[in-house]
Order: C-alpha cells, then sequence, then structure tokens
C-alpha cells in the first residue's frame, strides 16, 4: 500500500537583532486589488484587533503602497513579494490551509498558500504575537474573548511557515436550521478549525459569510443524499425499477436500486455537472447512502453485489463500496483533480471484500459506537477495540482516511475530553489518517427540533461547557507537539483572570475525577460517567468550595461573575444533579470496581487509584445511647472498596486512637452459614481471619494492612486475598458488612446493622452484575421487585431483609438480553445461585430466544422462541437454604431466568440473594 506522509507541523525562525518592524498608527495593512473574500476578511480583521490591543487605527490599502511600514496580507498567488525561503516552503506545504508569516525590516507579510490559509495566518499571528485569545461563542453580555493590555507591537526579524498536521480539522454545523450561526463558526475559524455550510455546498460560493471562511478541504456534497439528488422519487412514476425492490414490489422513497445502470448513470452524471460548475479541486463528492438500517434493495442484481447467500440488512458493504469505487473511477477519468470520499459508515462501515478504491479516494470512517472515555487504541476498551480493528482493516485498502468522530453526540456535557482526545490525535498521526471531524452543535445555532415553549434548551451546552477541549483541540490538531497543559493554563489563566488560582483547583480537581473513572462513555449508550464521579466522598463538597472561593475572588466583576455562574450551574446541572438521581433510584445491591492500577498497602489515602472505588459514608452508631444516630465530625467515616481477579482492598478513613479496632465481616457466594471475620488493629496488625461460626482462626497468606495517622485522619488499608476463601466470578454475589470501634467505646457500623445481624450486610457484585437485582430490595414505584417481571408475588420484609414470595400459580422472570449472556455465537455455562424455602417444589427454568436481524421486521429484527428448559428442582423445606445449578447457554441464543412452582398445590416459596456467575469455557 501507498504510505501516505503526514506533513508534520514546522516552525522556522531567522532572528535579526539589527532589524525591528513595530505597529503604529502610520502602518498600512495592504491587500491586492482583487483578492479572495478570505483576504478582505484577513486584513478586517488584523486591522480590528490591533485596534482592540492598542488602539491604532490601521488602514487598509488596496494595491500598493509606499508607507515606511506595511503589512502584506493575501495568498501565494497575490503575495509574489514573499521573501523567496518562505515562499519555497508554503509552495511544498501539503494544505491549503498553510501559511507564512515573516517579519523582515520594515514589512510583516501574512500569507496563505491558498484562501483561508491568510485568515488562519493572521489568527495565529494575533494569538502568538499579540497575545489574543478566543474562548467561547461571543454573546450579548460577553464577548469570551481576551485582550491583553500592554501587548509587544516591536518585533525582530523572523519567519514562521507552518502546515497542518492534519489536512481536516472540521466542525460540521448539525441539529440545527440553515441559519448561519455566525458568533459560533466565527469563533472555530480563529481557533483554527475549518467549517462548512450547512446542507448545501454552493453555499460556500454565494454567501459572504462561508466565502471568506470555508477552506478548500471543507467543500462537499453528498453524504446521505449522494443517490437520491440523482434520483429524486418523482421518477418513480416512470421509473419504479430505479427504486428498491422489497418482499417482489418497487417501493417509492430514499432507497435506490445502486446495481441498476440507468442509477448509476444519473449519478454519474450529476456529480460530473457539479465538477463541471466548480474547480474540481475545491468541490469534493462524498458517496453515501440513507441513515437508515432497514429498505434496502432486494433485487438480484443489488443481492450478486453483495457476494454473500446470506442476505444482511446491517452490513452491505460489499454492495455499497463496489458501486462508488466504479463511479469513482468513471469521474476521475474526466477529472483527474477531482476530491471524491466514500463513508465507512453505520450498515455499510465494515471493510469490504475485493474492492479497490483509486489510490485517490478518501474514506471517511464513521467512529460512531468508540467509547470516549478511553483511548482508541486502549486494548482494555472492548467498544474501542472492535472500531480499531475495524479502522486498521480499512487502512490496509486505502492510502487516505480520515475520521468522523461522535462526541457530541453522546451527549457529553461539562466534560474532560482533553487528555484522551491528545492522545488520539498523537495515534491519528502515527496511523497517518489525514484528519478529524466532529459534530457541532454551534452555541448560536438555530436548533432543530425546536424546544417546547416555556422548556429550557440547553443543547447550547454541549459546545459551552466543554469550551476548553475546544482550544486545545484547535491547537493540537496544527501542532501535536504543543503541551495540551500548557494551553490548558494559558487560556484557563485568562478567562477566570484574579479567579483562577481557585478555578484551576477546581478544573484539576474535575480532571482527576474524570480521567480516574473507568466507565465507558460514547454514542449511542450515552455517558455513564458522570452519574459516579461525585461518588468520592468530599467531592462535590471539595468542588462548590473552591467555587465559593472563586466567588470572592473575582469581586464585583460581572464578566467574572458571570462566567463562574456558567461553571456553577454546569456542575448542578450535568454532575450534582445525576448523580443524586442515580444514588435515589439505585437498589441495594451494589457493584465494586474492578481497580486498573497499583494499590500500595501503605496507608496513604491519596493514591488515584482509590477514585475508582465504591465508596460510602453511610456509618451509624450501634451501640451507647448514640445507637442508630448518625455520628458528627468526629464520628464520621469513609468505606471504600476495590477488587481485581484475585483480591478484595478495603480502605478506610476516618478520625481515631490508638485504642480502634476496624472489623470486616464477608460472607462468599453461594454460602449459607459460613462467613469471615477479620479484625484489623491500630498496630496494623490482622489480629484474625475468622471462619464463623467457629472458634478456630484461619490462617490466611497474603493478607496485608497498614494503620497510618494522616492530615485526613486515621486510614486503614487492606489487602484480603479470596484464593482460600472462594474464587471472584463475574456475577457472583457477595455480602459485606464494615464496623469499627472508636476509642474502644463507641461502635460505628455500615447503616448501624450490628455484626451478627447477617441479613443487613450489603450486597456486592464485583464488576457487574449479571442478574440484577438478586436481593428484591429494589423496588419500582409500584412496590414491585425492580427487574424482574412477576405475577402472583409479594415483597415480604423490609430494607436489606427483603425476599421474594412466589404462590403456587405464579412466577418471577428476568430477561437476560444483554452484557455477557446477549445473544452471541458461542455458549456460555453458567451458574445460578439463590436462597430458597417455603412448602413445595421450586422450578428453575430458562426461557429461550433467538432474535434475527430483519430491516423488514417492525424492531429490525425477527424473534423465535424456543421449549423452556427446565434447569433446576428445588425441594423446599421451612428452612432457608442455598441452592445451586448449572446451565449452559446455547450458541446463537439468549434467554430469561424463571422461577415458578408448577404442580405444587397449597405451598409458596421465598426466594431471596440470587446471582448468575459466568464460569470458564
Amino acid at each position: 500500500m501507498k504510505k501516505l506522509f503526514l506533513q508534520s507541523v514546522f516552525l522556522v525562525f531567522f532572528t535579526y537583532t539589527f532589524h525591528a518592524f513595530e505597529i503604529t498608527g502610520n502602518t498600512r495593512i495592504v491587500i491586492g486589488k482583487n483578492v479572495p473574500e478570505s483576504t478582505q476578511l484577513a486584513a478586517e480583521e488584523l486591522a480590528c484587533y490591533v485596534q482592540k490591543v492598542c488602539g491604532k487605527n490601521l488602514q487598509i490599502v488596496k494595491g500598493k503602497s509606499n508607507a515606511a511600514s506595511r503589512i502584506m496580507v493575501g495568498t501565494l498567488a497575490n503575495v509574489p513579494e514573499l521573501p523567496a525561503h518562505a515562499a519555497a516552503q508554503l509552495a511544498k506545504a501539503k494544505s491549503p490551509d498553510a501559511f507564512a508569516i515573516v517579519c523582515q525590516s520594515n514589512v510583516l507579510y501574512i500569507v496563505g498558500k491558498d484562501r483561508v490559509g491568510e485568515l488562519y495566518a493572521v489568527y495565529a499571528f494575533l494569538d502568538e504575537k499579540l497575545g489574543v485569545r478566543w474562548f467561547r461563542t461571543a454573546s450579548r453580555w460577553d464577548s469570551y474573548e481576551y485582550i491583553p493590555e500592554n501587548a509587544v507591537l516591536k518585533f525582530a526579524d523572523f519567519t514562521i511557515v507552518r502546515d497542518p498536521a492534519f489536512r481536516y480539522r472540521q466542525l460540521s454545523h448539525v441539529s440545527a436550521t440553515g441559519k448561519t450561526p455566525v458568533n459560533g463558526q466565527t469563533l472555530a475559524v480563529r481557533q483554527g478549525f475549518q467549517i462548512s455550510p450547512p446542507w448545501n455546498y454552493e453555499r460556500a460560493y454565494t454567501e459572504k459569510f462561508y466565502q471568506a471562511r470555508t477552506s478548500l478541504l471543507a467543500i462537499g456534497d453528498g453524504g446521505h443524499t449522494a443517490f437520491s439528488k440523482a434520483v429524486p422519487q418523482t421518477l418513480f412514476a416512470k421509473h419504479p425499477e430505479y427504486f428498491a425492490l422489497r418482499d417482489g414490489k418497487r417501493v417509492k422513497g430514499n432507497q435506490i436500486c445502486i446495481a441498476n445502470p440507468n442509477v448509476q448513470k444519473l449519478v454519474l452524471e450529476h456529480v460530473l455537472s457539479i465538477y463541471k460548475k466548480y474547480p474540481a479541486s475545491e468541490v469534493s463528492y462524498l458517496f453515501g447512502m440513507p441513515d437508515t438500517t432497514t429498505g434496502w434493495c432486494e433485487c438480484k442484481a443489488c443481492r450478486k453485489l453483495d457476494g454473500t447467500e446470506k442476505f444482511d440488512y446491517i452490513n452491505i458493504s460489499n454492495r455499497f463500496h463496489k458501486v462508488a469505487a466504479k463511479l469513482m473511477a468513471a469521474i476521475y477519468r474526466k477529472y483527474p483533480d477531482a476530491r471524491l470520499e466514500a463513508w465507512a459508515y453505520h450498515t455499510y462501515r465494515n471493510a469490504p471484500e475485493n474492492v479497490t478504491y483509486d489510490s485517490r479516494a478518501m474514506i471517511y470512517y464513521c467512529t460512531h459506537g468508540r467509547c470516549y472515555g478511553h483511548e482508541l487504541n486502549d486494548p482494555t476498551c472492548e467498544r474501542n477495540v472492535k472500531r480499531l480493528t475495524d479502522m486498521k482493516a480499512w487502512s490496509k485498502i486505502t492510502s487516505h482516511m480520515r475520521l468522523y468522530d461522535y462526541a457530541n453526540c453522546t451527549p457529553i456535557m461539562y466534560g474532560c475530553l482533553e487528555a484522551i482526545q491528545v492522545k488520539d490525535i498523537h495515534f491519528f498521526r502515527k496511523m497517518n489518517w489525514e484528519g478529524w471531524k466532529e459534530e457541532m452543535l454551534f452555541a448560536d445555532a438555530d436548533f432543530w427540533p425546536r424546544a417546547k415553549k416555556g422548556v429550557p434548551d440547553y443543547r447550547a451546552d454541549r459546545t459551552n461547557s466543554n469550551w476548553q477541549w475546544y482550544c486545545v483541540m484547535g491547537k493540537m490538531l496544527w501542532n501535536p507537539e504543543l503541551d495540551p497543559e500548557k494551553i490548558l493554563a494559558d487560556v484557563e489563566s485568562k478567562y477566570y483572570g484574579k479567579a483562577y488560582p481557585a478555578m484551576k483547583k477546581y478544573h484539576d480537581f474535575r480532571r482527576e475525577l474524570w480521567n480516574n473513572s473507568s466507565h465507558c462513555l460514547g454514542y449511542p449508550t450515552g455517558d455513564q460517567r458522570r452519574v459516579q464521579l461525585l461518588s468520592v466522598p468530599g467531592a462535590k463538597e471539595k468542588l462548590l468550595a473552591l467555587l465559593d472561593q472563586a466567588d470572592r475572588l473575582a469581586g464585583n466583576d460581572a464578566v467574572l461573575q458571570g462566567r463562574l455562574k456558567d461553571d456553577r450551574d454546569w456542575l448542578a446541572r450535568y454532575w450534582i444533579e445525576p448523580a443524586e438521581k442515580k444514588l435515589h433510584d439505585q437498589g441495594k445491591t451494589y457493584v465494586i470496581p474492578v481497580r486498573a492500577g497499583r494499590i500500595n498497602i501503605d496507608g496513604n489515602p491519596d493514591e488515584s487509584e482509590w477514585l475508582r472505588a465504591w465508596h460510602t459514608t453511610d456509618f451509624r452508631y450501634i451501640s451507647g445511647r448514640k445507637k442508630g444516630k448518625l455520628p458528627g465530625k468526629s464520628g464520621k467515616t469513609v468505606l471504600s472498596i476495590l477488587a481485581d481477579n484475585d483480591n478484595l482492598y478495603f480502605r478506610i478513613i476516618g478520625n481515631g486512637s490508638k485504642y480502634d479496632q476496624t472489623d470486616f465481616f464477608i460472607i462468599p457466594p453461594g454460602v449459607a452459614q459460613k462467613y469471615y471475620h477479620l479484625q484489623v488493629t491500630d498496630s496494623a496488625a490482622v489480629c484474625s481471619v475468622r471462619p464463623q461460626p467457629g472458634k478456630h482462626v484461619q490462617k490466611i497468606p497474603g493478607v496485608t494492612s497498614a494503620v497510618k495517622h494522616t492530615a485526613r485522619g486515621r486510614v486503614v488499608e487492606v489487602k484480603l486475598p479470596l484464593t482460600k476463601i472462594s474464587r471472584i466470578e463475574r456475577g457472583a454475589l457477595w455480602k459485606i458488612h464494615v464496623a469499627r470501634s472508636i476509642s474502644g467505646r463507641q461502635i460505628l457500623s455500615l447503616e448501624g446493622a450490628a455484626a451478627d445481624n447477617r441479613s443487613s450486610y450489603r450486597a456486592f457484585n464485583i464488576a457487574d452484575a449479571i442478574l440484577k437485582n438478586g436481593t428484591f430490595e429494589e423496588l419500582n414505584k409500584k412496590g414491585r421487585p425492580a427487574a424482574w417481571i412477576t405475577s402472583e408475588c409479594t415483597i415480604v420484609g423490609n430494607g436489606a431483609s427483603r425476599a421474594l414470595k412466589l404462590s403456587p400459580r405464579g412466577y418471577a422472570y428476568q430477561l437476560l438480553a444483554g452484557g455477557i449472556l446477549a445473544q452471541k455465537p458461542y455458549p456460555r455455562h453458567i451458574r445460578i445461585t439463590f436462597r430458597a424455602s417455603g412448602k413445595g417444589t421450586l422450578q428453575v427454568g430458562a426461557h429461550r430466544y433467538n432474535d434475527t436481524q430483519d430491516g423488514k421486521a417492525k424492531h429490525g429484527y425477527r424473534r423465535k422462541n424456543f421449549p423452556t428448559a427446565s434447569i433446576y428442582r428445588a425441594k423446599l423445606t421451612s428452612e432457608q437454604k442455598f441452592y445451586t445449578c448449572e446451565y449452559t447457554v446455547n450458541a446463537n441464543e439468549w434467554m430469561a431466568l424463571r422461577f415458578s412452582m408448577p404442580g405444587t398445590k397449597g405451598g409458596f416459596a421465598v426466594i431471596d440473594d440470587g446471582a448468575i456467575t459466568l464460569l470458564e469455557q
């Protein structure tokens, strides 16, 4: 495969101390007489911001000027005076957006390789030499820009020639009407991004706004309408054969019979008509199909293009890319310089078989489905492993590929994406991918569909609340060698002004919480990360306290107060409210996260790995006159728990003395009577690991602990190997309780429960719960067990003692269609455990299903039911016992777990602590 060379960003400086250029009131900005709109705009922007910086009103002269101090603005084509050394380097640049800034004697040259390049050059000069910054979309209340008070206006000779590392750096105008978001798109260009007009590429040639700001690389047509524009539905009456055949009939709609030679001819003529009207090297045509999974043509010719026996609505890659490559070849014969692209999108994203694209063609890979919580090349993120595998397959087919990201579709609100996306940029460059595009909801766009009357529309926050991300990306896409931390420090210090000392700590802590979370996020599953971030004890209080400190530093500065109010609103709306809702909605079965990095058992409470843990502060008194009450400040306790494949890790932080003792009580999965009791004293001595009931001490090799008195309080850390207790298996249900004595007198414990009340121990899954709400402690609004479908069942008991009572004619079942038990092409062996008591026989069964994708079906698939499998029959007694059984979920099936009592008369069953464990295959 032909290797693509990505032009690096390069800076070349020549400095002569005996020359100096100075911007004065007599300096003239000189442009040619017949220049592009972008040159005129570049000159106007330069004059505007020089006036803002120093009050000097520079005149713009067309043609020539004899002024002693001149700034020459334009492109290579209309600034022939550009010094030869810079002109030669600029001519060799790969991107038309490249530019040169040369200061030589009494002349400053600001020159782009092609139109809009000179505009990027002006913005770079204002940023790097005068110190101007642009942060957010300007509004009526705030320009969201920074104008330095003492800018340097005198420069020694220098030369800068810059070619962007990525030719494509686009923000795509979506989710809005065709009305131009003037302030938002102006900001994007100032930050170094490329913009494009919504819907109609011709606006780039007819509207002054886009003529001045649209790079040659951002003008395009096609996409989802690549075929339907050439084959409008009005042709159906005369030519139904142009449209999709479904169930033996041609159907009017956007789905086209792309195998039809006349359809291909119409599309070819449509594209050629564009290149006949506009320069082929400027307009790109993107081949794509309608944005749907249904309605594809079923005719023999289209099926033959598929190249497979099975007709698959979810993958028509072979069909689409064969036709796209064929049409491109015909266009290149007529217009060799044409810029042609094909989407690798949705149903035609898989790398096709036996398809060869012209070496000039660009493949536009759409990354929807990737996770933005992890690097694209993170081998531990299953979602990204799949996406990257697909992308690497495409890299073997094409010499030119760029990416279409979907972070904005998640949506990500008030996120901290900078660290991950900067790492991605370096990886993109390593893979020789040519660019990046992100969907953009410009803050001043006319959003569509419009919000209901009287309902706040927060879609602008997708851009506004992530403003730092755009500041970083705008610079890093030009030069990946820049330091993102320095960029953040620069823009945030100028944005927050005198409130920055507090806001630096605020955002540093936000990023620490964000970057130490292990949760995935991204379209189409949304943002699973934000709701977890404030589970770290004290995190919300710390962030709010820092905002309060920033308010005090800002004083009466109305602009700063407005900016701080935004941060406070975003924190409340996108972090605090979701976290509190999750806490309110969650049941009594908790999930212990799996560690990603190393944990040292040394009593240091500030290791970042603990930020990933499950946390609680719900400790109450269980003895003395304060029984059941929440402790005051002196008794506040924070418990954090993590796990890995072999160990549990505990951390306790609380005030205390040398007389304190911490007790851990652990009930392994599937154990009815036995539990383990671990004691840790202030000297970090493990007094015992005692299985109960019983008096002997069981030695468990490898138990380590540490106790340390710190500024945050008394810290206890414990590592408990579980190999001698029970294997850690995905989905298995553990019961854990923790108590601590203070000064040997008062005893605190989780929820104030006594150690001998094992029914009150909290239930935990490690990493994931396969069976949801197996303890039946979470109830829905109707008082029924959440996640279960029940009939003739009641809930007995309260709180942690709840259980499900099943009548002889009743049933309870749970659909297990997702996660590791989703329908897969291989079998999965599982263990089912539960407690039960009662009278009669309890039957455990598996409803069995198979879903086949079918674009013509109502929900996109057809479902087949198989006979219910009988897994186990338990003869119940009045004594509650643990039962266990195993079952294999067949390949290409999924199941629902069912409890029932067929054939039982006059009996009942009380069920509790159900769990499903995935066993090794």
